[in-house]
């Protein structure tokens, strides 16, 4: 069955000298692998560029659910992004987390639009919160079923706690490098308990 559907590239690699495999959540049918062919062709180079991970794209696709691997028909740039290696880098750390969490290949369209806005909002700032991927993790852990309370906060130090308490509550603490790295450690085993391995 042939659709057309936003899609967010999460990872793609090389399969053998002409094609690529690329893991691409879309918004009509979840986490979908597809492959490209022929690679060394102009108009997949094209292709190519446009599956840079968490790109926002409009992809044409047909949908055959027994197969593993599906086929982009077309492939076009939804949002055109602007970024700057430091946004680069947090994107790929999203991808990463994302390729990490996201199992199913069924819609979620909660999880999609929370995801298609972030990076829209990643695009168009002009600076990083430092707190960036703190607070993604938080919030994504509400679209995965396991937002945390301050009752399931007990594995943390007590300032950690507070700072992880204002994260929670939408402030924006006053972090260092240091209470950065050890509050990224704890929604890492935060996320560990709830069975997903960073």
């Amino acid at each position: 069955m042939k659709y057309q559907s936003k899609a967010i590239p999460l990872k793609s690699f090389k399969y053998s000298e002409s094609s690529i495999i690329a893991k691409i959540l879309t918004q009509k049918y979840g986490i979908q692998t597809f492959i490209l062919k022929g690679v060394h062709s102009k108009t997949t180079k094209k292709k190519l560029a446009l599956l840079q991970p968490l790109s926002l794209i409009e992809i044409s696709a047909a949908y055959r659910p027994k197969r593993n691997l599906q086929q982009i028909q077309e492939i076009s740039l939804a949002k055109a992004t602007n970024l700057s290696i430091e946004k680069e880098l947090v994107k790929l750390f999203m991808a990463e987390v994302l390729t990490k969490v996201i199992y199913e290949s069924e819609k979620d369209s909660p999880l999609f639009n929370f995801i298609w806005d972030l990076i829209c909002k990643l695009n168009t700032s002009a600076n990083i919160n430092k707190n960036f991927p703190l607070t993604f993790l938080i919030n994504l852990s509400r679209y995965l079923g396991f937002y945390p309370d301050s009752s399931e906060l007990f594995c943390l130090s007590n300032s950690s706690i507070i700072q992880l308490s204002s994260l929670l509550e939408n402030q924006n603490p006053i972090l260092n490098k240091k209470e950065r790295g050890v509050l990224l450690n704890s929604l890492f085993v935060y996320y560990q308990l709830n069975d997903y391995d960073l």
